[in-house]
């Protein structure tokens, strides 16, 4: 997906996907799983969804996602046991979007 202005945070996206699955193929062997979890608009002190300190991008964003809402870092719990958990060990080279939709139609 391109961002226009942002060609250089594009490059990189798309870099770390490659670098996830050039590493799971290398790692396979060793039964080590090599994935990339990609929130998109998560509430944090980086980026506050809420309150006086609310990232001004927020409102375009959640505007923009088909679910018209942000993610919590609580949101990520489930996904992320189960990633670290037995219940993944044939999990491998997968791009996992979290997003609520969102890389749908930017």
């Amino acid at each position: 997906m391109g961002f226009g202005k942002l060609s250089h945070y594009g490059a990189a996206k798309g870099g770390m996907d490659h670098m996830t699955q050039s590493l799971a193929q290398g790692w396979g062997k060793h039964n080590i799983q090599v994935n990339a979890l990609l929130p998109g608009l998560v509430d944090t002190e980086m980026m506050p969804c809420e309150g006086p300190k609310k990232n001004k991008l927020v409102d375009y964003i959640v505007n923009k996602t088909p679910t018209e809402n942000y993610s919590v870092p609580e949101d990520w719990y489930g996904l992320t046991v189960l990633m670290a958990s037995p219940a993944s060990d044939f999990i491998t080279g997968s791009i996992i979007v979290m997003d609520g939709g969102l890389s749908l139609v930017i």
